[in-house]
């Protein structure tokens, strides 16, 4: 079963930091390989697969006491051929479904010889992901964990605003220290002469 923490995680950058970190901590396995075999900065196919090899016996995403990538593996429950047919069923229902939207009709009119790619490839993709991903959630295989994203604060407008803020400050500093030095230097004039 696949758990996602929140459904929106794609479109907000921090919360694929997770992913970011394994990129970065594969990268930085490949580099160690590769100066192991005296190419530091030419990475091979090679490099790759030992890193991978020990990202996946060595590393503990999930803590010091977690399982590695392997052990959980090893401990994952295989789906069964029965499991594995009704989810196919499932799938062809759905696809048959989604056709019959997308030609807007009953899906008791719709037949498996209509499921022809229809609008671009990339429309066809994106109609595949959508039935795929529906399948899997009615048959328990997705789930979603919702909690609330703090959204950060972006834009241009935001940007914009907290720009003009921020010279305003500078700006109040400035003549604050401006008034301070004059009203320094004028008493300073009156108690020893100078102008």
């Amino acid at each position: 079963m696949i758990h996602h923490r929140y459904a929106e995680a794609s479109r907000i950058p921090r919360c694929n930091g997770a992913i970011e970190a394994a990129i970065g901590s594969l990268k930085t396995r490949i580099a160690v390989q590769a100066a192991h075999q005296g190419r530091p900065g030419v990475w091979t196919w090679d490099d790759l697969a030992v890193a991978v090899d020990e990202a996946n016996t060595m590393a503990q995403p999930r803590g010091p006491d977690g399982p590695t990538p392997d052990q959980a593996w090893a401990a994952r429950q295989p789906i069964s051929a029965d499991k594995r047919l009704s989810f196919l069923e499932a799938l062809a229902q759905e696809r048959l479904a989604e056709r019959a939207r997308q030609l807007q009709q009953s899906p008791e009119a719709v037949t498996d010889t209509d499921w022809e790619p229809m609008g671009s490839q990339r429309q066809q993709h994106s109609a595949d992901r959508r039935v795929v991903r529906r399948t899997l959630e009615a048959c328990g295989y997705l789930c979603y964990a919702r909690r609330r994203i703090q959204l950060p604060i972006a834009g241009e407008k935001t940007a914009r605003d907290s720009w003009r803020a921020h010279v305003l400050r500078v700006r109040q500093t400035c003549m604050g220290v401006a008034k301070e030095r004059s009203s320094f230097v004028q008493r300073m004039g009156s108690t020893s002469g100078w102008h």
